[in-house]
């Protein structure tokens, strides 16, 4: 059968067409691929963060388990260091036992009668520092200003002392540093110090030597003159 639209034009219906530019499909087509590929990305971070996180747990639950290990090794360490430190203080100790004895010799054999030390002190880093140690550690015989403080009961007592030291190969470049009378338990004495250098070095004392020194020291200067003369 024929149909004939007897209705005018403007009535007429006209048939849709859709039309879509391809940019824009391309556009959405681009769109679309990006939010898939974050997603997927997404999801593989969560994964990755997951087995960080396995990772850490492990690995504390390890430092944990040898914390009572750790803790011994720390121990044994410290106990070396403190080892190694009372060796090396014994072993300077023991290079120079030698000279402080000879020196200490040397000395108890010059104080002359009524005169006796109370200190001898060899110059350290910054400031003197009593014979034995410096911040806990043996000293080492070392050239330097060294000074011997002690009391004497006359200024003859004091002068033989000098002489003595003077003669001794363990002093060297003496001098008075300091005299004060001073009252002690009721009766006048003199405290003095003595400035010295201390030789570096042993130095070698037959007991001939030694035994003379002995019996000059309780001399005067006077005595001791007459002595040699």
């Amino acid at each position: 059968m024929i149909e004939i639209n007897l209705l005018p034009k403007e009535f007429q219906k006209k048939a849709i067409s859709i039309s879509f530019d391809r940019s824009l499909i391309y556009a959405l087509a681009g769109a679309v691929a990006l939010i898939l590929l974050m997603v997927i990305y997404s999801i593989y971070q969560k994964y990755e963060i997951s087995g960080i996180k396995e990772k850490i747990v492990e690995a504390r639950s390890q430092t944990d388990a040898y914390n009572d290990e750790i803790t011994q090794i720390d121990e044994l360490n410290r106990l070396k260091n403190d080892l190694m430190a009372r060796i090396s203080a014994i072993e300077i100790l023991d290079e120079n036992r030698a000279y402080w004895v000879d020196l200490f010799g040397d000395l108890a054999v010059r104080v002359p009668a009524h005169v006796w030390l109370t200190g001898l002190k060899q110059a350290g880093a910054g400031e003197k520092q009593e014979i034995g140690k410096i911040k806990g550690q043996p000293i080492e015989p070392s050239e330097g200003k060294s000074s011997i403080e002690g009391r004497a009961f006359s200024l003859n007592s004091l002068a033989a002392f000098l002489i003595q030291l003077h003669d001794s190969g363990f002093f060297k470049d003496i001098s008075v540093s300091q005299i004060k009378l001073e009252d002690f338990d009721g009766k006048a004495i003199y405290t003095f110090v003595i400035n010295c250098d201390l030789a570096g070095s042993t130095v070698e004392k037959t007991t001939e030597t030694m035994a003379t020194d002995g019996a000059n020291a309780g001399k005067t200067p006077g005595d001791t003159t007459a002595s040699k003369s």
